[in-house]
C-alpha cells in the first residue's frame, strides 16, 4: 500500500474557519460551537493516526485489523489509542490541532494548526489538518444546498410544506464523516459516535462563512 503520510515540514499549515454565530452570540452557544469544533477535529486526527497505518502497512490482515480497531474506536465513542499500533511515539509528542488565534466576535474565526513534539506526528496533525476542512467543506455544501432548497419552498405555497424532508440534517452526519474516511483512503463506513454526530449537527446549525487552508501566518488576516 502507498504511504499516506508524508513527513511533515517545520512549518505546519493553518486552517481558517470562520462561522455567523449572529449579532452578539450567547456565551454559551460560543463555548458549545467550539466544543464541536474541537471534537470533529480530534475525531479527524483519529482518523489521520489510523490513515497513516492502514496506509503504509505491507500486510493485509495487519491493515484490516486497524481499519476494524478504528470503527470499534468510534462505535464505542472512545479516544484513540494511537500506541496500539504506534509504540515508537511516545504519549507526550502525540499529534494534535490547537488554535492559533481565536477571534470570538462574530464572525468567529479560529485559526487552527498542527501541533506535535515531533516532525513524525506532526505530519499526522497536518494530515488531519485536511481532513478537517474535507468535513467543514462537506457541511458548507449542505448548508449551501439548503438555503437553495429553502428559497424553492419560499417561491411555492408556502402552507405545502413540500421538500420539507429535503431541508433535514439527518443524514448529514454520515456524509461527513464518509468524505473525511474517503479521503484518508480507510476502507469506509457509517459508524458513527454519537458526540461526533451532534458535534457535526450543531456546525452545520451555524453558518460557515468560510473555511480555507493557508501555508504561512502571514497569509492569515490578523485584523
Amino acid at each position: 500500500m502507498t504511504q499516506a503520510i508524508p513527513d511533515a515540514a517545520t512549518q505546519a499549515p493553518f486552517l481558517v474557519v470562520t462561522a455567523d454565530l449572529g449579532d452578539m452570540p450567547d456565551l454559551q452557544l460560543v463555548g458549545r460551537y467550539l466544543d464541536a469544533l474541537g471534537t470533529l477535529a480530534d475525531y479527524a486526527v483519529t482518523l489521520a493516526f489510523y490513515s497513516g497505518i492502514f496506509n503504509s502497512s505491507r500486510d493485509a490482515k495487519h491493515a484490516e485489523l486497524v481499519a476494524e480497531h478504528l470503527h470499534e474506536t468510534l462505535r464505542a465513542g472512545a479516544r484513540h489509542n494511537p500506541r496500539r499500533f504506534r509504540r515508537d511515539i511516545p504519549g507526550e509528542i502525540l499529534p494534535r490541532l490547537a488554535v492559533d488565534r481565536l477571534r470570538l466576535a462574530s464572525p468567529l474565526e479560529a485559526v487552527l494548526t498542527a501541533v506535535a513534539g515531533d516532525i513524525k506526528p506532526l505530519g499526522y496533525a497536518v494530515v488531519a489538518l485536511g481532513l478537517l476542512k474535507s468535513g467543514l467543506g462537506t457541511v458548507m455544501d449542505w448548508q449551501r444546498h439548503r438555503a437553495e432548497l429553502r428559497q424553492m419552498e419560499w417561491a411555492r405555497d408556502a402552507t405545502s410544506g413540500a421538500g420539507s424532508e429535503m431541508l433535514s440534517d439527518a443524514g448529514l452526519p454520515e456524509q461527513v464523516i464518509l468524505a473525511m474516511q474517503q479521503q484518508s483512503r480507510i476502507p469506509v463506513r457509517t459508524t458513527l459516535a454519537p458526540d461526533v454526530n451532534d458535534a457535526i449537527k450543531l456546525i452545520a446549525w451555524v453558518p460557515l462563512v468560510e473555511v480555507r487552508r493557508e501555508v504561512t501566518p502571514d497569509d492569515v488576516d490578523q485584523t
